[in-house]
């Protein structure tokens, strides 16, 4: 037998002792299990938990924001509404001017403007 050949047989039965089995992979992973499953159980309610409380500040978060929104557009809403007011007194301003130049030319009151 070739010499290189015997030393792949040999790594061979090497790796084929130590190689792990379906039945070695499955007794572990029950072994894991047993091990862990108090721990991954108390990780889950701790999650829980955390999820939970992440909810609430981002609710209560949230409604805060909301609040302060509907704030803003009722300020928003109430300078619309001054500002569609204004505009009609800038020509009930305007108007209230012709009649006093045309109550002054009446009377023949001259102004003397200041430079």
């Amino acid at each position: 037998m070739d010499k290189n050949f015997a030393d792949v047989l040999e790594a061979l039965e090497f790796i084929k002792e130590r190689m792990a089995t379906k039945d070695d992979l499955a007794e572990l992973r029950d072994e894991l299990r047993a091990e862990f499953k108090g721990d991954i159980a108390e990780l889950g309610r701790e999650m829980t938990g955390e999820i939970d409380s992440l909810r609430t500040e981002m609710q209560e978060g949230f409604a805060s924001i909301r609040g302060e929104l509907r704030d803003i557009r009722q300020r928003l809403e109430a300078l619309e509404e001054m500002a569609r007011n204004s505009s009609g007194l800038t020509k009930e301003i305007d108007h209230l001017m012709e009649r006093v130049r045309a109550i002054e030319k009446h009377l023949d009151i001259k102004h003397k403007l200041a430079a």
